[in-house]
């Protein structure tokens, strides 16, 4: 207990269950996202780009001599599993992945709208 003058003053106790549910929530959802590609063999690289809060394309770097319509249609129906299926979703085969001014790979992007906080309706 922390002490002013000669009383004793509780510690500050914080409580933020939403805050914490929501980091697990996230926490989860980049989890499962991950391994949808973990073990995709004709995956070499990929990164999740959020354009708006409701609409993801995902930038693939493919094994070469991968079939890529079947391999974007499996990437699109377990994403969709994840997300749900009102998230619009584009697959898009790259040579290589959009990289920081550092020079890192980011695994997930998020622009626009998607970079603004929600704001809750009433």
């Amino acid at each position: 207990m922390a002490s002013i003058g000669s009383e004793q003053a509780p510690r500050p106790y914080w409580r933020l269950p939403s805050r914490l549910s929501w980091r697990a929530d996230l926490s989860d959802t980049i989890s499962r996202l991950r391994a949808l590609f973990t073990d995709e063999r004709d995956v070499w690289q990929y990164q999740i780009v959020q354009e708006s809060p409701s609409s993801l394309r995902v930038a693939v770097v493919a094994a070469g001599g991968a079939d890529l319509a079947a391999l974007s249609a499996r990437i699109e129906g377990a994403l969709t599993k994840v997300v749900g299926a009102e998230t619009a979703l584009t697959v898009d085969f790259v040579d290589e992945l959009e990289r920081t001014a550092h020079g890192k790979v980011r695994a997930v992007i998020r622009r626009g709208d998607a970079a603004q906080p929600a704001t809750p309706t009433a």
